[in-house]
């Protein structure tokens, strides 16, 4: 296989190591990847845990969401791991692959999240200058190649 997408599944699952493996398997030697992901370290998560709250897309339950702001989905959720920039590209390059590109994603740039029209209005702005940082945007974008 010449090409894979792998968008918004990593944080779903529990053996990491195994999907890597997978995609090393099955993806060609030279053959690409795009992966994508939400970014623990991303702007809002930073202000959340500044105020002491759950960084947001992370649960600590499956049916409850105890620790989020306000504003957050009142539900519980499925990720089970949460990746920074650092941490993704690392553990990407320690399974065989070589990454051409990095890049990051505002939060409305891959749907639109639940909140009202008011909040979407402040907060676009600044995630529009934030997005342009892989470090600090709502989800990590990658494109990486396997080596041999």
């Amino acid at each position: 296989m010449n090409a894979i997408h792998c968008g918004e599944v990593i944080e779903h699952l529990v053996d990491t190591d195994h999907l890597m493996e997978e995609i090393h398997r099955v993806l060609a030697p030279g053959g690409v990847c795009v992966l994508s992901t939400p970014n623990l370290a991303a702007w809002h998560n930073r202000i959340a845990l500044a105020f002491g709250f759950q960084p947001f897309l992370s649960q600590v339950s499956f049916r409850f969401a105890p620790g989020r702001m306000p504003m957050s989905p009142g539900e519980g959720g499925g990720h089970l791991r949460m990746f920074t920039r650092r941490a993704i590209v690392e553990f990407i390059q320690l399974h065989g692959f070589e990454v051409l590109r990095q890049q990051g994603a505002g939060i409305f740039d891959l749907g639109t999240p639940q909140g009202s029209d008011v909040m979407k209005l402040l907060v676009a702005p600044f995630d529009r200058v934030f997005s342009a940082m892989p470090s600090l945007a709502s989800d990590i974008l990658l494109a990486f190649r396997r080596i041999g």
